[in-house]
């Protein structure tokens, strides 16, 4: 909501602009009473003049307009009269004045470097005070300040921790890629056509994992949509992996031909079948969910 224009107070000859509005209490109570407003800056669609006289308020000029803009005054809200006693304001009006310490696009927010506060009871001014806002406003200048500052801080030690820690898991990703390499060209020396197959296809998904974490844990794109894919990437590649590796240790089971071989061969078996399995699930579950949300919307 736009900053509202305050209304006009008339106190000891002096004008004031008040952030309250002491009308509003009696129109909650009129029903049949609807103003218009042809301004965001004016949302309650009327403007009041106010007078102190002998500590009472009263409504001494009104300026509204009602449905098609039709303009009126303190007779529409009190018919027959010019003016009106305030005889239903229970509460405070509040007076900001001096220098803007800061602007708020909404209401009466805006903080003054002081509020003058003057309390009514059956519209009869029974106190006043004021406030010195500038201290106050200070004070939270400095913490928030303080708090800016320990939030670009603790963002720099965790940005750095990050970083070292990214270059560590860089270089055991290198070492286990260079491990699984040498065991991989040891396998592809057996000459056989399976070995030499697997064996290049297992280097190549491995590269592919590695340098999927490696781009991950390196380049700081600041793109959270890359990560993810880098992230897919190595987690796709590992599971290519992982079943080429048990797909060999079924294989070569088998050629063991004895019960424990059957037996090993049988129960990894069970296991890429249950994954697949629950894989596939998983996969027709998301995807009856999303066309029962599609449906949803259509409805």
């Amino acid at each position: 909501m736009t900053a509202q224009v305050g209304e006009k107070l008339i106190y000891n000859g002096k004008e004031h602009w008040m952030a309250s509005e002491p009308l509003s209490d009696y129109l909650k109570t009129k029903r049949d009473i609807k103003f218009a407003f042809d301004s965001t800056a004016c949302m309650r669609g009327y403007c009041g003049t106010w007078e102190i006289i002998d500590d009472q308020l009263y409504l001494v000029e009104l300026k509204g307009k009602i449905k098609g803009y039709v303009p009126v005054g303190v007779s529409h809200v009190f018919p027959g009269r010019d003016y009106a006693f305030a005889s239903w304001f229970n509460g405070s009006i509040r007076i900001p004045h001096g220098r803007m310490l800061k602007y708020a696009h909404a209401g009466f927010f805006s903080i003054f470097e002081k509020d003058l506060f003057m309390e009514f009871e059956n519209g009869v001014l029974k106190n006043q005070y004021e406030i010195d806002n500038v201290k106050e406003y200070e004070e939270g200048l400095l913490k928030r300040e303080q708090e800016e500052k320990d939030r670009i801080l603790h963002k720099d030690a965790t940005s750095k921790k990050v970083k070292i820690q990214n270059r560590i898991f860089s270089i055991v990703s290198v070492i286990v890629f260079a491990l699984i390499s040498f065991g991989l060209f040891r396998y592809y020396q057996w000459g056989t056509m399976l070995s030499r197959i697997t064996s290049i296809w297992m280097f190549i998904e491995s590269f592919l994992v590695c340098g999927s974490i490696i781009c991950c844990a390196i380049f700081e794109t600041g793109n959270n949509r890359d990560t993810e894919n880098f992230i897919i990437s190595a987690a796709i590649n590992f599971i290519m992996l992982i079943l080429i590796a048990l797909g060999l240790c079924i294989y070569y089971s088998i050629q063991m031909n004895t019960t424990w071989g059957y037996l090993i061969a049988g129960t990894l078996s069970f296991g890429v079948s249950w994954f697949v399995f629950l894989v596939i699930r998983a996969s027709l579950h998301r995807r009856k969910e999303n066309n029962r949300g599609k449906i949803t919307i259509l409805d």
